[in-house]
């Protein structure tokens, strides 16, 4: 199969959206976007031709994306940044995808926040992927099996994703994430803070279980590494994806329930 995508990398932005990592409103703040138009037929004819007529003008894309952008009274959130600049796109019968990196959206996460949407257009309808991801939360805990990991705190470096798709329920939890993951990180570091497990595993049911249960989310991803458990490594650690579901299951939790150790 034939792939040809127009891509627009790292557009650099200072937008005011939502609140800032201070939970101020109508601040402007870096925003990085990427977008990809992909099943572009013209990069088909330019490549044949080697005629710059033929192919599309990211010039102009990109000025488009500029005007559409423009708005002196800011935007709601993420997801307002990537309607609008997948409104510059006006090739017809393509999948886009816009990427929104927003790196100083919040004190707690050295990776900012960064949200995907792809539309992935057929005869029929078009799909809307949607992804939140709140990246870098460091914090520092007890956890471990090892002597020395018990007398210490480690950090431990924690990222959590949001999915959903257009026509499911999941995208009710995704924008609960995106309207209140400031209040979600500040749960998040006290949960890890306060903990003193043996194993990453366990800490990253925790945190799955509180997401999803307090904040009424079906699903989420929860990532946590251990940078200094080996040395010679860049980190270890597990990644899980846990459905609410599993944790409405009186049976589960009443077995769970009492395995959180305490800390010393």
């Amino acid at each position: 199969m034939d792939v040809n995508t127009v891509f627009l990398k790292d557009m650099p932005f200072m937008l005011s959206v939502g609140k800032d990592a201070w939970d101020r409103e109508n601040k402007p703040q870096p925003v990085s976007i990427t977008l990809r138009v992909n099943n572009v037929k013209s990069i088909h004819d330019a490549a044949a031709s080697d005629d710059i007529s033929q192919s599309l003008d990211y010039g102009k894309l990109y000025k488009s994306i500029q005007s559409k952008l423009g708005n002196p009274g800011g935007h709601d959130c993420l997801s307002d940044i990537a309607k609008q600049v997948l409104a510059a796109v006006e090739v017809p019968e393509t999948s886009s995808s816009v990427e929104v990196d927003f790196p100083k959206a919040a004190l707690r996460a050295e990776g900012g926040l960064r949200y995907t949407a792809n539309w992935d257009k057929d005869p029929d309808v078009t799909n809307v992927h949607k992804t939140l991801q709140v990246l870098g939360i460091k914090c520092a805990c007890i956890i471990g099996v090892n002597p020395h990991e018990r007398r210490e705190k480690q950090i431990v470096v924690v990222n959590l994703t949001f999915r959903s798709t257009f026509h499911t329920k999941e995208a009710t939890g995704m924008e609960i994430a995106l309207d209140h993951y400031h209040k979600i990180i500040e749960m998040v570091v006290k949960l890890i803070e306060g903990s003193s497990y043996q194993t990453v595993e366990a800490l990253a049911n925790l945190l799955c279980k509180q997401i999803t249960m307090q904040w009424d989310i079906s699903e989420v991803e929860a990532s946590v590494e251990k940078p200094y458990a080996i040395p010679s490594i860049g980190a270890a650690g597990v990644c899980i994806r846990r459905r609410r579901s599993l944790y409405e299951k009186t049976d589960f939790w009443k077995a769970k329930a009492q395995q959180q150790p305490q800390q010393s």
